[in-house]
């Protein structure tokens, strides 16, 4: 199990949460997508429709999540300035 520990003073910020569920669930599913590619590609046969469909629709959150993973570390890293990133303010 991949578990992300962090220390005490950084466990008060909902942020991190989105930093421990996110990247870890683009990467299963980027390990999903590739290894039924290379299933299908290495079985000469098509994988059935409906894991087809349930791939690609899992391909379409990794684009985002990725965005959002390096938003939210950009975020927490400007969070101690005085301008706001993005004029996102925090509390």
């Amino acid at each position: 199990a991949l578990v992300v520990r962090l220390n005490a003073t950084c466990q008060e910020f909902y942020e991190w949460n989105a930093i421990r569920l996110i990247m870890p669930a683009v990467a299963c599913f980027l390990c999903v997508q590739n290894a039924t590619l290379a299933f299908e590609a290495s079985e000469r046969e098509a994988i059935p429709q409906q894991w087809a469909i349930a791939v690609f629709m899992m391909s379409s959150t990794v684009a985002p999540g990725i965005f959002l993973f390096s938003f939210v570390i950009t975020f927490l890293a400007y969070r101690t300035r005085a301008m706001p990133f993005c004029f996102v303010y925090r509390g």
